[in-house]
């Protein structure tokens, strides 16, 4: 009896049945890392098509932020005829309203406690343009947060991918407050992880990519019966319905834009634990619809994007956490020291290893995306050795978002009030 306990522990210990299976299904991962790596980002053939958009913002309480992200749509180099900005004052108490007409956009606000999510605001908004001006009226619709800044090209940019997509351009996620502190150059350097493992690989391969929140273009085709995608993750529950119906989301990396990321850690628990509840439910809710659309279509990216929507970090959480412990109650091995010895054995491994895993990537990550950090050497060797807690709190988030019954959406302030122009001369001091 002993020999089969000990046997058992021991498979749970190491790699086992369990972890075979799903390192054969996200095996293509590691082939995407590697082309992402070696590859350069898709260029879009220039064009004389200039198409009209909106562009959407929702907005909570951002009068800090706001005007910047509107100046920077207002330089575009683009016709500016070609672009009209919406906002959402969404529950606001503040002059997020004021500062949004006085920089020439239409702004519609919104009062209502009982549905606060960035999903319900912007349905909202295409409700009143619906009414307003008629949704197709717009060929897109470019959707950010309040936070975010335009590159002067981004427009002109994300309009030659989306001449020739014609359905849903996401831009490229870049980051104004890289170097803050360690907490928001670790979410930089995810995003930056995405690009090099993701998104660009996928192009490459002609498949479609996820979305992520903000600085997306959606055809008004799409839209044209309003905003559907009201969970605590709209870009998740978007990203699935557009793999369900064999719709393809492209990247256009030479559109830019940048995000101020959380910089505190109650804003990274609060914000996380929103990502991981809300990643679980879509997942659930749109699992047949979208396991149906990978042999409807013969569809790789309906395979991926169900891959990329399994939540990774509660399955870490029962393997290296639950079930040893409760094969320990089951053989009555709790009480043991030797059991707690290799139970603490070999989760120090695990994260030794994920340490430095993380740091090997991070590193691949900067050096291929070095042009565009922008802040000196030692902040970006600093953010590299101090990523890996981003990743190594995933399980512990994801237990969390599981076992809480109530996750909603709460306001994270937004306070780097820096312009486009600050971001280019940041830009200039660290290419001298």
């Amino acid at each position: 009896m002993d020999q089969i306990i000990n046997f058992i522990l021991e498979q749970f210990q190491w790699p086992n049945i369990i972890l075979t299976v799903v390192g054969i299904i996200t095996f293509y991962n590691v082939i995407y890392l590697i082309v992402g790596f070696l590859v350069k980002p898709k260029i879009f053939k220039e064009t004389n098509i200039y198409k009209n958009y909106a562009v959407l913002i929702a907005a909570r309480n951002e009068e800090l932020v706001i005007g910047q992200l509107i100046d920077s749509i207002n330089e575009q180099n683009y016709p500016k005829e070609k672009i009209k900005v919406f906002v959402v004052a969404d529950n606001c108490s503040d002059k997020t309203a004021l500062i949004s007409k006085s920089r020439g956009a239409t702004v519609y606000e919104r009062f209502d406690l009982s549905k606060q999510r960035k999903g319900y605001a912007l349905d909202f908004l295409l409700e009143n343009i619906e009414k307003d001006f008629k949704i197709k009226s717009f060929d897109g619709y470019i959707i950010f947060d309040a936070d975010n800044l335009l590159d002067k090209n981004f427009v002109k940019e994300i309009n030659k991918a989306f001449v020739q997509n014609k359905n849903a351009v996401r831009g490229y996620l870049n980051t104004k407050n890289f170097d803050t502190n360690f907490i928001t150059s670790a979410y930089s350097i995810h995003f930056y992880r995405s690009v090099v493992a993701q998104h660009r690989p996928r192009q490459f391969f002609k498949l479609g990519t996820h979305i992520n929140g903000t600085g997306v273009l959606i055809s008004s085709e799409i839209l044209k019966n309003g905003w559907k995608y009201h969970s605590l993750t709209e870009d998740a529950e978007l990203t699935a319905h557009l793999t369900s119906v064999h719709i393809k989301v492209e990247i256009c990396e030479q559109a830019i834009f940048f995000d101020e990321q959380p910089d505190k850690f109650k804003f990274v628990f609060r914000q996380r634990v929103r990502w991981e509840k809300g990643r679980m439910l879509v997942f659930f809710k749109h699992f047949f619809s979208m396991f149906w659309a990978i042999f409807k279509y013969f569809s790789f990216t309906a395979y991926d994007m169900l891959v990329t929507l399994i939540p990774w970090g509660l399955f870490s959480f029962f393997r290296y956490i639950v079930i040893p412990i409760i094969i320990g109650v089951i053989f009555g091995k709790l009480g043991m020291l030797s059991f707690w010895k290799n139970f603490f054995i070999s989760f120090l491994s695990l994260y030794i290893g994920l340490y430095f895993y993380d740091v090997f990537l991070a590193t691949l990550v900067v050096i291929k995306e070095r042009k565009n950090i922008h802040t000196n050497l030692f902040q970006k060797v600093k953010a590299i050795v101090t990523y890996p807690w981003f990743n190594i709190i995933s399980m512990y988030i994801a237990f969390y978002a599981l076992i809480h019954p109530n996750v909603k959406w709460k306001e994270i302030k937004h306070s780097d009030q820096r312009s486009i122009k600050d971001i280019d001369r940041k830009k200039t001091e660290s290419k001298t």
